[in-house]
């Protein structure tokens, strides 16, 4: 598995990461006790993650209390294996600095885990408080607080749309951006890297990861409706690349739910890069 830095943290991210939304949940909200839980089927998610040196998991888009409680029965054995990205939603600015302490505190008890790698600011695309009003409000000196606490590592802003994502990105308040999969298609497919806000991100050190993104299924119909000479191998492999081969971003977070489609996607891993010279063709 490719393995890289994420920006100017000391966090060595493989390529490809892990999107725990994905997870198969339980969908009962009586499973409340450790008695109650068979964590097995997630657990054999993270084995073969481990087995394939997958090692990013998102949790943040992980709300419910008894699906964390879930996720940690499965994550506590193997949390040395992870960076684990965890999440709180912009709306705690409203909240009292003691209120959001006590929730991140209530996530890491039910993660099973002392801490976050990252720790991750969700904004989303009709986010009922502005942009500069979160910029000044005291939620990004909180989220610093708890770095220094010791309950996080790292600082990011997980953004669902390119509407005022610039001005989250040149905050400098920031170490990890966790880009949809949408800002990403648009940054490939407007205005070219370069001048992009995947690559300004990158320029100012920040870790780049993208989340949301397609199934590889999507992708490859994707590839074929813009390229309809490439034949259906050819499809997935370029699908793959494009994942693997995304500039300016660090790692892919997939929504995969069991080992064998784990084991399934790491087989197609491209050993060449051809991301490029397929963007190249469909331009031209």
């Amino acid at each position: 598995m490719h393995q890289r830095i994420l920006g100017h943290t000391d966090l060595e991210v493989s390529a490809i990461g892990l999107d725990a939304t994905a997870f198969p949940m339980p969908r009962s909200r009586l499973l409340r006790t450790a008695a109650a839980i068979d964590a097995s089927p997630a657990a054999h998610t993270l084995i073969a993650a481990v087995d394939h040196e997958i090692n990013v998991l998102d949790v943040s888009g992980v709300h419910e209390p008894f699906e964390q409680d879930y996720l940690g029965h499965a994550l506590e054995p193997r949390r040395r294996h992870f960076t684990v990205i965890g999440g709180f939603q912009s709306h705690w600015a409203c909240e009292p600095y003691e209120r959001r302490t006590e929730r991140l505190l209530g996530i890491l008890d039910r993660l099973r885990t002392n801490h976050l790698d990252v720790l991750s600011m969700i904004v989303q695309h009709d986010d009922a408080v502005g942009t500069e009003d979160l910029l000044r409000s005291d939620l990004l000196d909180w989220a610093e607080e708890m770095i220094r606490r010791g309950y996080a590592r790292f600082t990011g802003i997980s953004l669902a749309s390119s509407d005022n994502a610039a001005a989250f990105v040149s905050s400098d308040r920031f170490d990890i951006m966790l880009a949809s999969y949408r800002i990403v298609h648009e940054s490939l497919t407007t205005q070219g890297v370069s001048a992009s806000l995947l690559g300004e991100a990158r320029r100012l050190g920040m870790g780049v990861l993208t989340n949301n993104v397609p199934a590889l299924s999507v992708l490859e119909q994707l590839v074929q409706n813009m390229s309809p000479d490439v034949d259906a191998r050819e499809a997935r492999r370029i699908a793959v690349s494009i994942l693997f081969e995304l500039p300016q971003v660090h790692a892919s977070l997939m929504g995969v739910q069991t080992p064998a489609e784990i084991s399934h996607f790491c087989e197609l891993v491209p050993t060449a890069a051809s991301t490029g010279a397929w963007f190249e063709h469909v331009d031209e």
